[in-house]
C-alpha cells in the first residue's frame, strides 16, 4: 500500500502512523510480540495466516492471480509438476513457500528475489516462484532464466494484519479500507 494510503487510514481511524522497517518474514511475529500494532505491506490472508491473526477485509486487489515458475534455460523442465522433490526458490514468508510445498518441492528460503534468482543462475537451485509482474522484471533483466509454468493463487488481494481477536478494530478498519479500494495493484506475497 502507497504512504498515502497507510497515512489516510490512519488519519480517518484517529491512529499515528509510525513507519517500521523490517523484514517481511518478521511482520506477523512483530505484531503477535506487540512492537507493531498492524500490518499493512501487501499481505495476502493465507489459511495458515489467518490462524495466526485477525484481517481487515481486503483494501487492495490484484490484478492478476498468476506466479512465475522460473527455471535455468539450460533445464530441461517443462512444467510445475516435474518439481516434486527438487529445490525450489522462494522469499522468506512469502506465500510463493506454500505453492513450492504444495508442488512437492523442497522450498529454499532466501532474503530477496534476487538471491534466488541468481542461485538458480547457478544451478543451485532447479526452481523459484514468484509473483508475475516481478518475474516479468526480472525475464527482462536477467540472463540464464526462463519460464516454464504458472502457479494460481487463490488469495487475489491484500488486507491490514491485527493482532488475533481484535475483530473490533478490523471492523473500524474495514469501511475505510472499502473507501480506499485500490484496483489494480502490481505486488504481493
Amino acid at each position: 500500500a502507497s504512504d498515502v494510503y497507510k497515512r489516510q487510514i490512519g488519519e480517518e481511524l484517529g491512529y499515528e502512523i509510525v513507519w517500521s522497517n523490517m523484514s517481511f518474514d518478521g511482520l506477523l511475529p512483530a505484531l503477535q510480540m506487540k512492537k507493531i500494532d498492524a500490518v499493512i505491506a501487501g499481505m495476502s490472508q493465507t489459511p495458515e495466516r489467518q490462524k495466526a491473526v485477525t484481517f481487515s477485509m481486503p483494501y487492495l486487489l490484484f490484478s492478476s492471480d498468476e506466479h512465475y515458475v522460473i527455471v535455468n534455460e539450460e533445464s530441461s523442465y517443462v512444467k510445475k509438476e516435474e518439481l516434486n522433490g527438487k529445490k525450489i526458490g522462494v522469499q522468506i514468508g512469502t506465500m510463493q513457500e506454500e505453492f513450492a510445498k504444495d508442488l512437492g518441492g523442497l522450498p529454499q528460503l532466501y532474503n530477496s528475489w534476487t538471491g534466488a534468482l541468481m542461485d538458480l543462475q547457478q544451478n543451485k537451485i532447479d526452481a523459484v516462484i514468484i509473483a508475475d509482474v516481478s518475474g516479468e522484471e526480472y525475464l527482462k533483466t536477467m540472463k540464464g532464466i526462463k519460464k516454464i509454468d504458472v502457479v494460481e493463487e487463490n488469495f487475489p488481494g491484500a488486507s491490514i494484519a491485527l493482532r488475533k481477536g481484535e475483530t473490533e478494530l478490523a471492523e473500524q478498519i474495514n469501511p475505510v479500507s472499502y473507501t480506499h479500494l485500490t484496483l489494480p495493484t502490481t505486488s504481493r506475497v
